[in-house]
C-alpha cells in the first residue's frame, strides 16, 4: 500500500511540474502576443466576416448552372 502511495505521488508531482511549464509557456505567449498587439495600428487590421465571403446556396446554385455569373 505504501509502495502505491509513493508511486501516486509521483505521478501527481510529475503532473503538477508539467502544468507549471504549460502555465509558463502559456503566459509568455500571451505576453508577446500583447507586445505585438501594442506595436501594430488598429487601422492596418482588417476583420474576415464569414457573411463577407460566404456564398448562398442560391448563388451556388445559379453559378453551377450557368444562369447568372458566379463570383
Amino acid at each position: 500500500m505504501e509502495w502505491q502511495i509513493q508511486k501516486y505521488q509521483g505521478v501527481l508531482s510529475e503532473n503538477a511540474e508539467s502544468l507549471a511549464e504549460e502555465r509558463a509557456l502559456r503566459q509568455q505567449a500571451e505576453a508577446r502576443l500583447l507586445q505585438d498587439q501594442e506595436s501594430l495600428p488598429l487601422e492596418n487590421l482588417k476583420v474576415d466576416t464569414p457573411t463577407s465571403t460566404r456564398k448562398g446556396w442560391g448563388h451556388r446554385l445559379r453559378g453551377w448552372l450557368g444562369l447568372k455569373e458566379a463570383k
